[in-house]
């Protein structure tokens, strides 16, 4: 009994040490084989900071049914503030993949919303359909087997010796947990050059972005218009280019080495004019679940907020009678809109079942079909 209880806690610490020993492995199989799957819900956040305050915080859900029907789910919701210490602003958008329709539903700072339909048409290549999978990178082919296997090697190479920075931290209810922290010093070489190199383009993509504005003062409100770009050059850029303080990783796996959760926080220093200090800290966090079990709930198409239908050179607005004059209007003048330019256009009330149809010029070139059930 002696001999097999000492066998089996030898086994679990030959286990701990393959796991500390291989967390660098283990975390990039997991990305690697995130790529592939192709049933699987993630909810996901992202925030940003300056000097502690939140400018913009970013949150959404990313679904995919492994080809079923609805395919693809995402939502999204984006709060942020242009002005430090100013009011937030929130704006939110889904997008679904149903039968055959992409569909896309905003909701804007001011509370009003529009949504899209547009058909699908099949991929066809060399006359056969290429049907979607599922998966993040879609349908793999050679070159995009080749795309990743460099990706792992030049991951490989740019990690260096930092592999034995991932540390096993827990190991409980079958879920691994890697940690990686390492400070700007420990930065390999490339990743700094290449980090020096994103900071320089963002700094002159900005810079062209404001000259841009100061010509274009008409469309941007004047000198009263800001953006987070704003804030970010005049307290990072200004006084040359910031620097990585630090870089902080968790991620945990289950036991078919798929990943439950995945985090990172990015702290950078930055300078501004007058030479003072500034921090900006950037977050991410990943949560993954449902492997496997995820289904999409449909959507009522025809019952979508101000929902215009684009199928190649035909637009279809859809007007539900219940709702308020003032959005029954709207509808009627974006489809008039839209008539102007030429294109072919119908409305349909949120029931059509069976149609009359009652054709109205709105210029010399254009017709709106207006359809409504009978």
């Amino acid at each position: 009994r002696d001999f097999c209880l000492s066998r089996g806690l030898g086994d679990v610490y030959k286990r701990q040490n393959y796991d500390n020993a291989n967390g660098y492995s283990v975390c990039k199989g997991a990305v690697k084989g995130l790529l592939f799957e192709t049933n699987f819900t993630a909810n996901y956040q992202m925030d940003l900071k300056l000097d502690g305050e939140s400018l913009s915080h970013y949150e959404g859900v990313h679904q995919t049914n492994g080809g079923g029907d609805p395919a693809r789910y995402n939502s999204s919701t984006d709060t942020s503030r242009y002005e430090l210490g100013g009011e937030t602003v929130t704006s939110s958008q889904e997008y679904i993949n149903q039968g055959d329709q992409s569909i896309s539903i905003y909701t804007r700072a001011d509370g009003t919303k529009e949504s899209y339909a547009s058909k699908i048409y099949p991929n066809i290549i060399n006359g056969v359909e290429e049907k979607e999978d599922g998966s993040l990178i879609g349908n793999r082919g050679d070159m995009v087997e080749r795309a990743i296997n460099f990706g792992e090697k030049l991951c490989d190479t740019l990690v260096g010796d930092l592999k034995n920075s991932f540390i096993l931290s827990e190991n409980k209810d079958g879920i691994r947990t890697y940690d990686v922290s390492l400070t700007g010093s420990q930065m390999p070489d490339l990743v700094s050059a290449g980090t020096s190199l994103l900071v320089s383009s963002m700094k002159e993509s900005v810079e062209r972005n404001r000259e841009y504005r100061a010509q274009n003062p008409e469309y941007y409100q004047g000198e009263q218009y800001r953006s987070i770009d704003d804030l970010f050059y005049e307290n990072l850029f200004m006084g040359g280019d910031p620097m990585i303080d630090s870089v902080n990783g968790t991620m945990s796996v289950n036991e078919k080495d798929q990943p439950t959760l995945m985090k990172g926080a990015l702290t950078v220093t930055g300078y501004d004019e007058s030479g003072q200090s500034h921090t900006m800290e950037v977050s991410v966090e990943i949560k993954l679940s449902d492997y496997g079990t995820t289904s999409i709930q449909p959507v009522d198409v025809n019952s979508l907020p101000n929902l215009q239908i684009n199928d190649r050179s035909r637009t279809t607005f859809v007007l539900n009678t219940a709702a308020s004059d003032e959005e029954q209007q709207e509808i009627r003048e974006r489809a008039d809109e839209y008539a102007s330019y030429g294109n072919t256009v119908t409305i349909v009330d949120q029931n059509a079942v069976s149609y009359t149809h009652l054709t109205l010029p709105t210029n010399s070139r254009v017709w709106i079909s207006v359809v409504a059930v009978s």
